[in-house]
């Protein structure tokens, strides 16, 4: 049948009337289930979702909490984030890791040196800022006696490269039971 032509169509009164395409003549409901009042009445409305509520609510809720967080003091989150290390803040670099260290002593010039020598290497597909290096110097109880930080030269760490460090501290202590290089937390 070719599209928008109208046809006639038979309705329950027996007149015929035109109908286009997509309209549909429905007879009136006859013996048990004729209702008084209109033939036609309109669906009643559907039962309140659960869901939507649910979905308003968790809406709701993440746009206070994404305000409260961009409102917030940029330094009251990261000391969040400290103590309950779920939020990224506050992470050294990630991607950047100690690909190797060492120490040794020298006596220069009558002083006793501890030079803490390595490089950082950059594992991701693009170039990095290298974090700053926390040196700490551990005792034979596992306490820390003395920590110190320092800095990678380098500005940044091409892509699958390495960055040399060198740390040094001034009348180390004579004994203790090792040291510890960890990368310095950004914050």
């Amino acid at each position: 049948m070719p599209r928008n032509v109208s046809q006639p169509i038979r309705p329950y009164t027996g007149g015929s009337l035109p109908v286009s395409r997509g309209a549909l003549a429905l007879p009136a409901p006859t013996g048990a289930n004729a209702r008084a009042g209109r033939v036609f009445e309109a669906p009643d409305p559907p039962a309140g979702s659960r869901f939507s509520a649910r979905l308003f609510l968790a809406g709701l809720i993440a746009i206070m909490t994404g305000w409260m967080l961009a409102a917030a003091n940029p330094a009251a989150l990261s000391a969040m984030a400290t103590r309950i290390g779920v939020l990224a803040w506050g992470r050294a670099a990630p991607g950047v890791e100690i690909a190797r260290a060492e120490a040794h002593r020298a006596v220069v010039g009558g002083q006793t040196i501890l030079y803490v020598d390595g490089a950082l290497a950059n594992k991701t597909a693009s170039p990095r800022k290298p974090p700053g290096l926390v040196i700490t110097i551990v005792g034979d109880d596992d306490q820390p006696l003395y920590t110190w930080t320092a800095k990678v030269a380098q500005a940044r760490i091409d892509t699958s490269r390495e960055a040399p460090f060198q740390a040094r501290l001034l009348s180390p202590p004579e004994t203790f039971k090792s040291i510890k290089v960890s990368l310095a937390k950004d914050g």
